[in-house]
């Protein structure tokens, strides 16, 4: 949090490029330095004075960005090390300011080291205007290894700047590019989804009117539930804060909030939520000045968590659907482990490959592949269309995406499925296997708008005549 107070001046200068680097010294006692630099507009030698000035800023109160409060700098560097150096430059001019404890402490001064001018300033010599930050006998860093602070740097940066990074700013760390943390897990075609329209808010606080915006998304139950619990914790899917707040595009605080008296379960890992708000709303939020937890207030509360415990309660029990949707998977496994060891005594498939004449499909399980050749995969998914199931036919491959809505599966298939009965589950096994061979004789017989249209017709009757 230290280093991202520094990020954010560095990103409050208009910084293309901000330059952390975590190297060793020759000092036993104090084995590491930490260095920031950026390419922003830098400081005069006034503004340097007053950075390194506590309660000093050229942003007092300040809402337009992420710079406010006067306490970053001088608190950010000194709650790691016992000296700061700053360098400064801008329109040819280099200034350097520092502060020590140690001399403060055996001097018992009260007044900060002149602010000098210099020749030229360490790095980014080569560029215009910028700010270097050097922390030197660093003696509270929890890890003393330079690879570890490097990479859980990396990692905080990533999750605390994600938006600033997507949008264009390039945070490094040891020569390291820092990647952007998606929180809701959107990052990748099979990740998280949208739930619901985005929640606005407009509030009044005491600065003035803003807006609140919350998002939710539900993580894929069916595709990752499977995963060993250690990669589940390695990518933040169980375990992990699920609210993020989020303050002008930087991320402030996560963890559980406003959600009512809705409490946190297990089933709660599996969805996220992120609440972006405008910094003339920092009151109801209840901002710290290292930007580092919220506090919200009764007016807050009463204003957005109504609904947010509403969505968390509906999310939740979207969950549990889906880990019960979960164990019926197994016969899919099954049925795909039965049809490869068959395959070799099958008609050939042509050499062609068919499509799902254009249906959108959202897997939700799957593809649980176990044949080794690729040559079944079956999938339950939710489909645009009514069809019981749609496929695909691909470098051999004959893909099957079982709808979850319709009938046959959740009447028939599901209960099987989830039985403590053996013959129950090979029953279900059954039914899926039955249902790979419709789809892989349309195959066989090309797969035309007739066999299409048979499919649908038939999907729909044998609806009708369940529900019945």
């Amino acid at each position: 949090m230290a280093i991202a107070e520094m990020v954010d001046n560095a990103i409050q200068a208009e910084a293309e490029t901000v330059e952390i680097s975590v190297s060793e010294t020759q000092r036993e006692q104090h084995p590491l330095n930490i260095s920031i630099s950026d390419d922003g507009h830098g400081m005069d030698p006034t503004d340097l004075g007053r950075a390194l000035s506590f309660g000093g800023s050229s942003r007092f109160n300040d809402r337009l960005s992420l710079g406010r409060y006067g306490m970053g700098l001088p608190n950010a560097s000194l709650s790691q090390a016992r000296r700061v150096d700053v360098f400064s430059w801008r329109d040819g001019k280099a200034h350097h300011c520092y502060l020590d404890l140690d001399e403060v402490a055996e001097e018992r001064g009260q007044t900060l080291p002149a602010v000098v001018p210099i020749d030229s300033p360490p790095p980014l010599q080569g560029r215009d205007s910028g700010t270097h930050v050097e922390l030197s006998r660093c003696d509270r860093l929890e890890y003393k290894r330079t690879s570890t602070i490097a990479s859980k740097l990396g990692a905080e940066l990533g999750r605390i700047f994600r938006q600033y990074i997507a949008t264009g700013t390039s945070i490094w760390v040891n020569g390291e590019l820092v990647e952007p943390l998606d929180h809701l897990f959107q990052s990748t075609p099979t990740g998280a989804t949208q739930f619901g329209e985005t929640l606005t808010y407009q509030l009044s606080g005491p600065s003035g009117f803003g807006v609140v915006e919350v998002r939710f998304t539900e993580l894929p139950v069916l595709l990752w539930h499977r995963l060993a619990e250690a990669e589940k914790r390695r990518l933040g899917i169980t375990g992990a804060p699920l609210v993020s707040v989020v303050r002008a595009g930087r991320e402030v605080d996560r963890g559980w909030f406003l959600m009512g008296r809705k409490r946190r379960e297990n089933y709660d890992d599996w969805w996220r939520c992120e609440i972006r708000f405008d910094p003339t709303l920092d009151e109801l939020f209840g901002i710290t000045h290292t930007k580092q937890q919220i506090s919200p207030s009764p007016e807050l509360r009463v204003a957005i968590e109504p609904d947010l415990e509403s969505v968390a309660r509906a999310l939740n029990q979207r969950v549990r659907r889906h880990f019960e949707m979960a164990k019926s998977s197994t016969p899919l496994i099954t049925a795909e482990r039965t049809a490869s060891r068959v395959k070799g005594s099958l008609p050939p498939l042509p050499n062609c490959t068919y499509g799902t004449a254009g249906a959108e499909i959202r897997r939700t399980a799957g593809p649980l592949l176990s044949d080794p050749d690729g040559a079944f995969q079956l999938c339950l998914a939710e489909l645009s269309t009514t069809a019981l199931y749609e496929f695909e036919f691909y470098a051999g491959t004959l893909t099957l995406f079982l709808n979850v809505r319709h009938p046959v599966l959740r009447d028939l298939f599901r209960p099987l499925a989830l039985s403590d009965q053996l013959s129950d589950r090979a029953h279900a096994t059954k039914l899926v296997l039955v249902l790979l061979a419709a789809a892989r004789a349309e195959v066989r017989c090309g797969n035309d708008e007739i066999l299409r249209s048979f499919r649908q017709e038939w999907s729909d009757v044998t609806s009708t005549f369940l529900n019945a």
